[in-house]
Formats: C-alpha cells, structure tokens, sequence
C-alpha cells in the first residue's frame, strides 16, 4: 500500500499563518491595497496578499508577488525585495522549476547580507537546501541545512530551529538513516511545540508516523496516534491536503496490519477529498491503493475497475513510476484471476515499456553523468562531521571510477548505433534495388525466354543484396556477443569460482545475448563474499546497469573493505542514486536492481545475508539460527519439510530496490549459523516468473522450491542440469520473458 510522502516547505514569512485559507483576510488586504498611497506599504501589502491566497489561487498569487518585486525594485526597498524572492522561488520550486528557485533564492541572500536579516536568512538557507535536495545534490543540501541550523540557534528563535531539524531528519530519512532521521525529527516537534505552530506541529507528526509505519506492529500502532494526532490539527485549521494525507496514510497502515475494512474507510475519506482538490496524482494513488484490497477480499473484477481508474490518472499527468507500478499490480490481477494469457501480456507491455524508458532517457542520462562528474570539484566541508570528509574522499575516487566507465560505455554505444545505422541504410537500399529490379522482371513477361541470361543476371543480384543484408545483420549480432565477452570478462572466472566456491553450480541464462542479471563473488580471508542482482531491463540497457553494478561492487568491497551484506547494498544503493542522478520525487524513472547479498564465513560456519526483494534459499539438516533485528520467523520464513532429516528455510529480503524509492530504510543483516552440507541458493525473479507448462502460467516459487527439495541429494552439477532442463520442458515454445540467474553453493 502507497503512504504518501511529506515535504517540507517552508514558510519564509516573519509573520506566522495558519494554513487555513481565509477569505476575510483576502477582502481585508484587497481594501487596504485599493486605499493605499504609499509604494513601501503597498509592496509589503502585495506581498502578503500573494502567499494568503497562494494555496488556493496560484496564478493570482504570482501575479501579486511580481508586482510586489516590481514596486521594491522601483523605490529600492531591499528588505521587501529580499522577502519576495523567497516567495517566488518558492512558487517556482513547486512547478519543479529548481534552476529558477535557486536564482531567485541567491537573489535574495545576496540583499540579505546588506539587511543581516538572520531570521530571513535561516528560512532562506532552509529552502535552498530543500531545492538541492529535489535535485539529487545532497553535499549542497546538507550544508544548507547545517546553516539554516547555527543561524536559527544563534538568534534563538524556536521556529527557526524546528523548521531547520525536520529538515535535516528528511534528509537523513531520505538517504534511509531512520535512526538519525527520528531523532531530529522528535527534536523538531518539541520545539514546534514549544512555539505552540500547529502547521509545524502536523509535518513533525506526519514525517515521524512515516518512518514508524514502516516497522513492527508496535511501531504501526505509534504511527496511527502519529497520524492522528496530525489529523486533529488539520481538521482544526481546515487544510484539505493535510487531512487527504493523514487518512490515506492511516488507510495504508490499517491495510500493513490486514485490517482491510478499515483501510477502505479511510481511503475512501482521502479520495472525496482528493476529488475536491482535483489532485490527480493523489486520486491514482488511492485508487491503486483501493484496488489492493479488493484483492485481499477476493474480488478481483473491482479491483481491476480501480486499476483501470488508477492507470487513467497516471496515464493523464504522465507519471511514469506511476504506470509502471499499476502496470505490474494489474498482471499480478489477471493472474489471480486465471486468466494468464492476459497476465503474461501486460507483462510482456510492462517490459517494453520499462526498456523504451531505458532507451529513450539512456543518451541524455550518460551525458548529465558526464557533466556532473566533471563540475562537481568542490569538496563538501562540514564542520564537526568527520564521517561526511571521509564520505567526500570515497566520492572523489568514485567519480573518477564513474567517469571512465562513462567514457568506455560511451564509446560502445557508440560503435552499437553506428553497426545498427550502417545496416538499416543498407537493408533500406537493397529493399529498394529489389523492388526496382522485380518491376522489371514483371514488365518484361512477355520477354522470358529471350532474357533468361539478363533475369538469372537480375536473381544474382538479388542474391548478392541478401547477402549484404544478412551479413550486416551479422555484424549487429557480433557487436553485440562482443559486448557480452565485454560483460561476461567482468564476472569471476570458472578457476576463481572453483578455488572461493568450491562445490556449486551457476544456471545463467540471459533472454537476450547480454544480460541485467548478473553475480559477483570475491573473498576477503575467510569471508567469501557473494551478490546476485536483476538489473532494470534487459538486453544492452541492463548489461549497462550490470557493468555499473559491477563496478561499483569492487569498489565497495576491495578498495572501502566493506563486507556487511546489509551495508555493501546500502552504499550499492547511494552509489545507483548518485550515479543514476536519481531526484526523489521529481525522478522520471528508477533505475536499479534488485539484489541479494551473502557473506559465508566457512571457519565460524555463519552465513550473513541482506536483500533487496529477492530472498535466500538454505536447505540444511537442522533448523538454523537467524538473528537479526527485523526478522521474525512468522513473517519472514517459509519451512517445508519433506523428511525429518532437512528442512528449506526461506529468509526474505528487505521489499525496495537498491535504487531510489518511496521508502528508504538501511537494509537489514540476517546472520545465520550453518553446517558442512547446506546448501544455499540466491536466483533472480527470471526462473520462477517464466510462462508455460499446459495452460501457459508462471512456473512460481513454490514449484522451484519443491524443484530444489527433491534434488537436494544430487551433486551440484547434476542439480543445474536439472534446473536447465525443466526450465526448457515448462518454457516450451513460448519465449522467455526475463534474464534467469540461479547459483547453488554446498557448505
């Protein structure tokens, strides 16, 4: 279920307003505007008219500011002109125009200096910090905060402080340190508080109940007070987006805790709401949210016209993650449903449109790296904080990593548009030099037996282009199983893999001839460490994915001597986001991968495991041991024993990508104690996702498990063979749908 997220934006005025928009105050500004003489009175009056009736009449709003800007320039009034370009960039870093913002934020600090305004100045530094932080650039955004912060400490101004504090504890959420993250927002809502503002009361509540709804039942019962106690606040000050928000999120909540009626009440409450804002984006997300429980009561029709509804709204405002996330909830339907052709259609027009966002963005997206990588030469200094000069120093190295793996990636797209161009032209004129040389086989009919020479000239011809043809579409696929050596180089050798793995097998089977799955495997003294990934797409994008996956791997483990599975994704992930230039709510698209990571330590017999989606397979002789702080054997393990002598234990991974997300917490270690004989086995979704059999459905987890129970007593070879030839029996002539990756290790 979808939770909506809270942003800050601040409030840059000195004077305090309820977020309750309200009419008098409009008149009462209108007719002291219409009565006043003086130019300084009637920009201050033309200011504060804008941000009263903003929320409700936006381009009134800034037809009012602009105004206010125009008369403080003409009378030279800096103090007024300082406080109008804060609010018009606020205006503007709602459009998401952040280039904009920030100028006009700059404006506005360089008057500030002249006025040492210190109160404006920490609300100013506060908003350029929140722009920064839209735009992926969190070393700006965190400074901006920290300054935001001394200043309003310095002048001792408690809305200052709390404004700063919830700042800084998004930030902190964002990059998924939800420890630090809860800890300045709890300091954010004292001081709130203390300074009795409801409207910075109700975004301390709200953010703390989105960081808590994502823990255990206990912490879900917190968020929904949370959330309640925010609700109260805005039901009393009449904010229509606070109360669409709180019951939506109590919705959500209620549906993670299963108790569905519940959740509907709520959603329901949200979309009248919604309806009235005509918040489009919001209605899609309730409707999605409506659609999933029908589906826990069973009645997948409805749920598929709230899909439907949900898909529309998406579709209407081009919120791509939107679609693609309704796209996979409606295959999921029709396959409840039974009806798997149907199923294994939008699947297949999920992976087509997910490639074709891939492609489209791919150029531009290895252009703005480029750009990034070579401007960004200043190091982040902030005082006091040892950890973000370490962070600057790994950054460094790693944009020079980056920077040459872009040039070598470069240079292979290069050389793959130049192959595909180079055939296209060709195929074009040997299509036309064929058509003409047909006509006049057909207007010389009448002619044949006198020209057999010239028309078995013309076939040779024709011969000869198709063999041109053919042998341009040779050169595309040698281009391409060249990238594949190019990819399949970077991946550990089969002497390597024998000396670290020892007993195991590898089933890989990419759909196209490069693959988005790919494994890593190193050891670092007795720890062998171990990653399998699914990479977004397929094919040359997600090899694309896997060479940067890669890479950044070796650079995690070998040169930072990372080994903690849960911290190797964690600092996999800010790599993706930085690299991908991934920009919270404002990212066209999530690029990432799904991943499982395993450290063995075969002389303490532990195995250490963290995952993002995908889970890990251990089938032993006895019940192992896990521990770790978010696992709970009830939700988080799936035995099935088939004798009394072994049982299948399933961990499961973390639900979000090592990618950009709508939440992002640290990963969780599992740390298990193993004996000499278990096996252990990390795949991608590729295997049990795959079509066919009679009726033409997916192969699913279950049969693998049952696949990898009854040959559990068969050496690793003869397991993978055994793997290669089920999966190739249940296929059949239907085509594969995604690149499969399967690897088995015995302890």
């Amino acid at each position: 279920m979808k939770i909506t997220i809270i942003i800050s934006s601040l409030l840059i005025l000195a004077k305090v307003h309820s977020f309750a928009f309200q009419v008098s105050e409009k008149d009462s500004l209108l007719q002291l505007i219409n009565s006043e003489k003086d130019e300084k009175n009637l920009a201050d009056l033309y200011s504060e008219l804008s941000w009263v009736i903003y929320e409700q009449e936006r381009d009134p709003a800034i037809k009012y500011i602009k105004e206010s800007i125009r008369l403080c320039e003409k009378i030279n009034y800096i103090a007024g002109l300082a406080n109008a370009y804060n609010k018009i960039g606020i205006y503007e870093k709602d459009q998401g125009n952040y280039d904009l913002a920030l100028k006009y934020y700059k404006q506005a600090l360089n008057l500030l200096a002249k006025t040492r305004d210190s109160l404006e100045m920490t609300m100013l530094y506060s908003n350029m910090g929140n722009v920064y932080k839209s735009k992926g650039d969190y070393k700006e955004a965190l400074n901006c905060f920290i300054s935001s912060l001394k200043i309003a400490e310095a002048i001792n101004k408690a809305s200052c402080i709390a404004d700063a504090l919830l700042n800084l504890g998004l930030m902190y959420d964002h990059l998924g340190n939800d420890s630090i993250a809860l800890e300045n927002l709890n300091r954010s809502l004292e001081f709130a508080r203390k300074n009795n503002d409801p409207f910075q009361i109700t975004r301390a509540l709200k953010n703390i109940a989105n960081i808590l709804s994502e823990g255990d039942q206990r912490s879900k019962e917190k968020a929904l007070e949370y959330y309640r106690q925010a609700l109260e606040v805005d039901l009393k000050y009449g904010s229509l987006g606070g109360q669409s928000t709180c019951y939506n999120n109590i919705g959500a909540v209620y549906a993670d805790m299963g108790e569905w009626t519940k959740a509907e009440e709520y959603y329901l409450k949200s979309l009248g709401i919604k309806e009235k804002l005509k918040d489009k984006r919001g209605k899609s997300i309730v409707y999605e949210n409506l659609a999933f429980v029908e589906q826990n009561k069973k009645d997948y029709k409805k749920a598929a016209g709230y899909f439907e509804i949900s898909m529309a709204l998406a579709d209407s405002i081009g919120d791509a993650n939107q679609k693609i996330d309704i796209m996979k909830a409606i295959a999921d339907n029709y396959y409840l449903m039974g009806e798997y052709k149907k199923s294994s259609e939008v699947f297949a027009e999920l992976y087509a449109y997910k490639d074709s966002i891939f492609n489209s963005d791919m150029s531009a997206q290895i252009t703005e790296m480029q750009s990034k990588y070579e401007s960004e030469k200043k190091d982040l200094e902030i005082q006091g904080l040892q950890k973000d000069k370490k962070l600057n120093e790994q950054e460094i190295t790693r944009q020079k990593m980056v920077k040459n793996f872009m040039t070598g990636i470069a240079i292979l797209i290069l050389l793959f548009l130049a192959g595909s161009i180079y055939a296209f032209i060709s195929k074009r004129k040997a299509n036309r030099i064929l058509a003409k040389k047909n006509e006049e086989i057909m207007q010389q009919k009448e002619e044949i037996t006198s020209q057999r020479d010239e028309i078995a000239a013309q076939r040779d011809l024709a011969t000869q282009q198709r063999d041109i043809i053919a042998h341009q579409q040779k050169d595309i696929k040698d281009s391409i199983r060249y990238a594949f050596q190019i990819q399949t180089a970077l991946f550990p050798t089969d002497e390597d893999l024998r000396l670290i793995l020892k007993d195991y097998f590898i089933f890989y089977r990419p759909r196209d001839i490069v693959s988005g799955d790919f494994y890593w495997v190193n050891k670092t003294g007795s720890r062998i460490i171990i990653v399998a990934s699914d990479c977004t797409g397929h094919g040359v994008p997600g090899a694309f994915m896997s060479m940067l996956g890669i890479a950044f791997l070796n650079e995690i483990v070998n040169k930072e001597n990372i080994t903690n599975p849960a911290q190797i994704l964690n600092r996999l992930r800010e790599n993706i986001i930085l690299a991908m230039k991934q920009h919270g709510e404002n990212v066209k698209q999530q690029d990432g991968m799904d991943s499982v990571a395993v450290t063995i330590d075969r002389q303490a017999l532990t195995l250490e495991f963290a995952g993002a989606n995908n889970p890990l397979y251990i089938v032993s002789s006895h019940q192992s041991a896990v521990h770790s702080q978010q696992f709970s054997p009830n939700n988080n393990t799936d035995c099935r024993p088939e004798t009394a002598d072994f049982r299948l234990t399933e961990i499961k991974g973390d639900k979000m990508p090592v990618a950009i997300y709508t939440r992002m917490h640290p990963f969780t270690n599992h740390k298990i104690d193993i004996s000499p004989g278990d096996l252990v086995y990390i795949f991608s979704d590729g295997y049990a996702d795959q079509f066919g059999g009679p009726e033409g459905k997916k192969f699913k987890y279950k049969s693998l498990k049952d696949l990898l129970i009854s040959n559990r007593m068969l050496p690793m070879n003869e397991q993978k063979k055994i793997l290669a030839g089920k999966f190739d029996e249940w296929k059949g002539e239907l085509p594969q749908i995604d690149d499969v990756l399967i690897l088995g290790i015995k302890i």
